[in-house]
């Protein structure tokens, strides 16, 4: 599978507003890019299932991106 150069997705909690999206880039480099442009900074991506949750690949992949922050800072 091929990664897409940008993609994005809308947030659980947005309420509609399908402008309210975790926005990611991939550069020509391979330099990854994250931006959200929620007003208040925090975009929500609930639990799946019992959580309600309608991401349920972005969900684990978050997770897993915040364990791997957290290795990076231990090393």
């Amino acid at each position: 599978m091929t990664l897409p150069s940008n993609t994005s997705v809308v947030h659980d909690d947005c309420d509609g507003d399908q402008s309210q999206v975790l926005e990611l880039m991939s550069g020509p480099d391979g330099d990854m890019y994250i931006k959200t442009n929620h007003p208040y900074g925090y975009l929500r991506f609930r639990m799946p299932f019992i959580g309600g949750g309608s991401s349920p690949r972005v969900w684990p992949a978050l997770r897993i991106l915040a364990l791997a922050v957290e290795l990076d800072k231990r090393e």
